[in-house]
């Protein structure tokens, strides 16, 4: 009685296989992104966008933090922050006095929108 054994290149295929079913089927591995996101609009005292402000965010309870500057249109956009909160905002630009918003808490997939309106340091 003679035993046939499969070739070694059988194997080698069948081990990846179930290697990239097991990793592939992981949903923690594949929901690494949190999707959540702060955005919103500088505006100053007239209504006119605020090009190049300073945005900074910042979890009260982590001490995680991130900032951007505004585009020509005023907006600026955070992106896969983690999640959880309290989150702050704060807004700066030469001229006009520092601002800031508090108390949000960041779930899967929220969009939360923050917008501002600066006034002239001078005005205070």
């Amino acid at each position: 009685m003679r035993i046939r054994l499969l070739p070694v290149r059988f194997w080698r295929i069948a081990l990846s296989l179930l290697t990239a079913l097991f990793i592939g089927g992981s949903p923690a591995l594949r929901a690494q992104s949190t999707n959540a996101s702060v955005s919103g609009t500088v505006k100053d005292n007239q209504g006119g966008s605020v090009p190049g402000a300073s945005v900074m965010v910042k979890n009260a309870s982590t001490g995680f933090q991130t900032g951007t500057v505004t585009n020509v249109d005023g907006r600026y956009l955070f992106q896969q922050l983690p999640l959880g909160g309290p989150y702050e905002v704060n807004v700066s630009f030469v001229g006009f006095a520092t601002q800031q918003k508090q108390g949000y808490n960041l779930h899967q997939s929220d969009r939360v929108t923050v917008d501002f309106g600066l006034v002239e340091a001078a005005q205070q």
